[in-house]
């Protein structure tokens, strides 16, 4: 199972659209996760790949003007794996990811999808509830270092890459 992980696209669609063209293009994409600031980019996504199953979350950027009805946690399961997903601004992701890997792990996820930062991260961190594996797929928006996380399930792993996209 491979799944496409985006945050933080801030009105610049492109990279994203370009990404799940490409890994259309070479093997498939099983699902696509948006976790925040920039839910009308992830939506015009959803509607150009409908049968592709999605997931999203609001940033702190979506919740100016009210009109986005995302929640700002989801929890989600793929292939046995309980994620966590989240922006990470309510959880202070900028200042310390441990109340956010806590959280998911008092959730019982073994993954916390976070964003927020615009850095790319995959890191283990321990809890008082349990040890969470913790992915930033970084910013998918235009600027300096832009990229996504690219997870694949197989035989009961999770790998993690990061793709560089380009437009």
């Amino acid at each position: 199972m491979k799944i496409l992980v985006f945050s933080d696209t801030h009105g610049s669609p492109a990279f994203m659209q370009k990404a799940v063209a490409d890994h259309l293009a070479h093997g498939g994409v099983d699902m696509m996760i948006h976790l925040g600031d920039g839910w009308r980019d992830f939506a015009e996504l959803q509607a150009k790949y409908p049968d592709i199953p999605s997931h999203a979350v609001r940033g702190n950027c979506d919740e100016w003007g009210n009109s986005c009805k995302l929640p700002p946690s989801r929890i989600i399961t793929a292939e046995g794996f309980t994620f966590f997903l989240t922006h990470g601004h309510s959880l202070h992701v900028k200042n310390d990811i441990l109340m956010a890997a806590a959280s998911a792990a008092r959730e019982k996820a073994q993954i916390l999808l976070y964003g927020h930062t615009h850095m790319s991260d995959d890191h283990r961190e321990d809890t008082v509830y349990g040890t969470v594996r913790c992915i930033n797929p970084g910013s998918a928006g235009a600027g300096f270092r832009p990229s996504y996380a690219v997870l694949e399930i197989v035989q009961g792993q999770i790998l993690c890459g990061f793709g560089k996209p380009t437009v």
